[in-house]
């Protein structure tokens, strides 16, 4: 055991360290992935206790319909990131205020862990950010 978790060390140092990108765009895919695989690590655990449960015939408990609920708002959440990180550069400048540069801003730093991030790397302006919202609600609304 011992070896192979040496083994997994030194073969992430040496991924690290040939990567060809930045290590400050290796860490955001990195925590973007990680951040993908826990939802859906959650999602079937949470899947095979409902499996369970109605396979013995069990009510759902008030804790889980909690955790159905926030699994619920993480997917929208999920599913907002995703837009921002998949918008197209036509799609980008049809938002107002955002122009060819600042489409590419966003396009290049991309991936993008929350929509908070835009802001918080300085990305966009609030104004922006905020029609960048109102344009990503009506596409929510929409495709609903």
């Amino acid at each position: 055991m011992k070896s192979f978790l040496a083994g997994l060390g030194i073969g992430i140092g040496v991924g690290i360290l040939f990567a060809p990108e930045s290590g400050e765009v290796n860490r955001r895919k990195l925590q973007f992935r990680l951040t993908e695989w826990l939802e859906s690590f959650g999602r079937i655990i949470d899947e095979t206790k409902g499996r369970l449960q109605s396979e013995t015939g069990q009510t759902a408990t008030k804790d889980q319909a909690v955790r159905k609920k926030d699994q619920a708002s993480a997917e929208v959440l999920s599913d907002a990131v995703n837009s921002i990180n998949s918008m197209s550069h036509d799609e980008l400048m049809n938002v107002n205020g955002i122009g060819p540069v600042l489409a590419e801003k966003i396009i290049s730093n991309r991936p993008y862990s929350s929509r908070r991030e835009l802001l918080d790397r300085g990305i966009l302006p609030q104004s922006t950010f905020e029609e960048l919202e109102r344009e990503l609600e009506e596409r929510r609304l929409r495709s609903a």
